[in-house]
């Protein structure tokens, strides 16, 4: 099968709201609200420890190696959640020290 036909099998299937392109991470069944990857799953959960206090400000969180094998996955995986958290102003880098929760700024909810 030639790229153009499977191309346009792709649009027709998406024409009918059965699958949805999501930049960067491919084809999904159902829209985009499948596209959610382990990155994201791991980076949410972390996000609701964070918002229950469970992970405070200030807190060090654990480390990739640790957090991977405590979440069955692999290390490049709790490294994109990091990311996503880290350009989210949630969690930042210091040296010495790895990842730590971010101070919410003074009206955040």
């Amino acid at each position: 099968m030639s790229k153009g036909t499977t191309r346009q099998a792709l649009q027709l299937l998406a024409g009918e709201g059965l699958i949805a392109a999501v930049h960067g991470k491919g084809w999904f069944v159902g829209g985009p609200e499948h596209a959610r990857t382990r990155a994201d799953a791991i980076a949410a959960d972390l996000r609701q420890e964070i918002a229950t206090g469970k992970l405070a400000a200030g807190s060090v969180l654990p480390g990739e190696n640790a957090l991977a094998q405590e979440r069955g996955v692999a290390r490049v995986t709790v490294r994109r959640a990091f990311a996503l958290l880290e350009a989210e102003g949630v969690i930042e880098k210091r040296p010495g020290m790895g990842r730590v929760v971010k101070a919410r700024a003074k009206g955040d909810t």
